[in-house]
C-alpha cells in the first residue's frame, strides 16, 4: 500500500536527518524493514514469549483500531491478521 511505501520514506529521512545533525554523517545506524502483507503465505516463524509479546502489542493498539481484530479470538477467526501474529521477516533496504 502506498501509505505504508510513504511511511517508510519518511521514516528513512527522518534517520538521515538525525544522523547529519547529531552525527554529521560520521555514523551509519541502520534501519530494519519488515515485510507486511506478503508474510502470511510464509511459515510461521514467531513463537513462545517472543509470539506473547507481539500479541500483547498488537491488541493493546487495537483498541484503538476498529479495522483490525481486537481480541485473540477474534484473531484467531481473521485468517490474515491471525497469520500475520505468528510471522516476522525482515526487508533489506
Amino acid at each position: 500500500h502506498s501509505d505504508h511505501t510513504t511511511t517508510r520514506w519518511y521514516a528513512d529521512q527522518a534517520r538521515l536527518q538525525y544522523l547529519q545533525a547529531q552525527y554529521k554523517n560520521a555514523v551509519n545506524i541502520p534501519i530494519s524493514y519488515y515485510i507486511g502483507y506478503p508474510t502470511r503465505e510464509r511459515p510461521t516463524n514467531v513463537f513462545g514469549d517472543d509470539f506473547e509479546l507481539k500479541e500483547m502489542a498488537f491488541l493493546t493498539y487495537a483498541k484503538f483500531d476498529g479495522g483490525v481484530c481486537n481480541s485473540k479470538e477474534r484473531c484467531n477467526e481473521t485468517p490474515t491478521y491471525g497469520s500475520y501474529l505468528g510471522r516476522q521477516y525482515r526487508q533489506d533496504p
